[in-house]
């Protein structure tokens, strides 16, 4: 067992939290992770709600970050075929997406097809305004950049072009836990519940987790943005119309001079191979 500065311990795949005892208006929050093949109960009793959520992002934070590298690369790979396949961004003409730290499922990938695909692809850009993110287009991945001495990539303005939260139609969403009902938790500065509120009501929003960080609950304050739905790398929720696939075309049927064409045209015989042997016995006799 290992102790931190925050009263988290990590047993194998286990998260427990264990705040300190203050009785607050949301005492006694349990939160269990959806993946049911272990117990990931993170208890916060007690603790009021801006120590609830600390605790339980230094939960979150500390199981991401435990995922076994070859786990976190199939896992990434599965999460990014579901969003590949899926009608929805393959309807959309602009795409926001995110740029990636380290323990989060990673969408660099996506920039090239959704490009190739002649879709716009922007990310957000933290500015030097607290909280406010504007947005970029991108069309490589090797445009988002991380300044010296920061550790999110950024886009290089050089390389991209500013675009207004409006015209976004699909925005994939990080966080650090989402639920079932789709709450999000995120790193606690408040930027996307203060974009997302700009984007258009008809925008689809979409948390994009591995299983491990969707838990059946979250601390969650009046201005927290819920997500449409929320996809894992062998789950999704919400509006899981979102990530159905393009319907395969039906073969066109043939016009009716068409068949009557086939009907009427010749029939090809193969061609016969004659007997080599009664040729023989035709020339000997």
């Amino acid at each position: 067992m290992r102790r931190n500065k925050n009263p988290v311990c990590i047993i194998g795949a286990h998260v427990w939290v264990r705040a300190r005892p203050v009785i607050g208006t949301n005492a006694g929050l349990k939160i269990r992770s959806m993946n049911t093949d272990v117990d990931n109960t993170i208890d916060v009793s007690g603790a009021e709600a801006p120590d609830q959520k600390h605790a339980v992002r230094s939960a979150y934070r500390a199981a991401r970050q435990a995922l076994a590298p070859e786990q976190r690369k199939k896992a990434n790979k599965l999460i990014l075929s579901k969003l590949a396949a899926s009608a929805t961004l393959a309807r959309a003409k602009t795409v926001m997406i995110y740029a990636a730290t380290d323990v989060e499922v990673n969408l660099d990938d996506l920039i090239g097809s959704l490009t190739r695909a002649g879709k716009r692809v922007v990310v957000p850009k933290i500015t030097k305004t607290p909280g406010v993110l504007t947005l970029w287009s991108v069309r490589h991945a090797d445009a988002l950049i991380a300044p010296e001495g920061v550790k999110v990539r950024t886009p290089d303005v050089t390389r991209a072009v500013p675009i207004e939260p409006h015209d976004v139609d699909v925005a994939l969403i990080p966080g650090v836990a989402f639920t079932a009902t789709l709450g999000r938790l995120g790193q606690g500065g408040g930027y996307y519940d203060r974009l997302l509120p700009r984007l258009r009501p008809d925008a689809a929003k979409i948390g994009v987790a591995f299983d491990l960080q969707i838990a059946t609950t979250v601390p969650m304050d009046a201005h927290d943005v819920v997500m449409n739905a929320v996809i894992s790398e062998t789950a999704a929720y919400g509006d899981t119309r979102l990530f159905e696939p393009l319907p395969t075309p039906a073969p066109a049927p043939l016009s009716e001079t068409a068949s009557v064409n086939a009907e009427s045209a010749p029939k090809v015989q193969s061609a016969q191979i004659p007997d080599a042997s009664a040729a023989n016995k035709g020339e000997s006799s």
